[in-house]
């Protein structure tokens, strides 16, 4: 579950072999602690794309640095990098997202889809120093017109919002005010609609075991009134 112990921006490192992903945490933490406050977090491959909208709504997430290769060691993922980070951006335009790549040839598998992350991280860059502050420093910038533009995103929201409450808002400001409750809501609901899909059946598990209760007590009840 997403979260961390202190109220720092997270980038999370998605990869689905453990080792390689505890080595490029750890790079990445090496690297930024002394720099800025931000948390580096690993998060181990999830087997569905749907599995990361909670990591997209929680407003800790600053970044996400995703392994292309995730269905390469751990069986039951159905997604590479470059489709989760397809599938973020239909939710999320501005969100940070790298993809790590650990070969050469990795490069036919994203071609045409670079649009979607904002830039591609080479595993063995993390292992360089000079290379490695570089890539920090184009991360935290990222971060910081990230949270720049979620800041005022939220802002602009509770101005219109106050301002509905007093007085007509005009075809445009309803407009946007849509627009950014659109923005707010959709991962949410997105997330909320998959949920009750899957407790659908356990719902009628138990909608059908209640009716077969009420209908043993009301049976119950007409042997008890024939003894009478």
């Amino acid at each position: 579950m997403t979260g961390s112990g202190s109220g720092n921006p997270i980038i999370w490192v998605v990869d689905e072999n453990t080792r390689e992903l505890g080595t490029s945490v750890l790079a990445l933490q090496q690297a930024i602690k002394v720099t800025a406050e931000v948390d580096v977090k690993p998060l181990e491959a999830l087997p569905h794309k749907e599995d990361y909208l909670d990591y997209i709504i929680d407003s800790k997430t600053a970044m996400l640095v995703v392994d292309q290769r995730l269905q390469e060691a751990k069986a039951g993922i159905d997604h590479t990098g470059i489709e989760l980070a397809r599938f973020i951006r239909s939710y999320d335009l501005n969100l940070p997202i790298s993809l790590l790549t650990n070969y050469a040839d990795e490069q036919d598998e994203f071609e045409g889809n670079e649009e979607f992350v904002d830039y591609v991280l080479s595993k063995a860059d993390l292992k360089d120093t000079r290379k490695k502050e570089i890539i920090v420093k184009r991360i935290l910038r990222h971060i910081t017109v990230y949270q720049r533009i979620t800041d005022e995103r939220q802002k602009r929201h509770d101005e219109l919002l106050q301002k509905s409450l007093r007085s007509e808002l005009s075809d445009d400001e309803r407009e946007e005010l849509d627009k950014l409750g659109y923005l707010r809501s959709a991962a949410i609901a997105a997330r909320d609609q998959i949920r009750r899909q899957e407790l659908e059946p356990q719902l009628n598990e138990l909608e059908k075991l209640l009716k077969d209760l009420q209908q043993s007590l009301v049976q119950g009840n007409g042997k008890d009134t024939d003894h009478e």
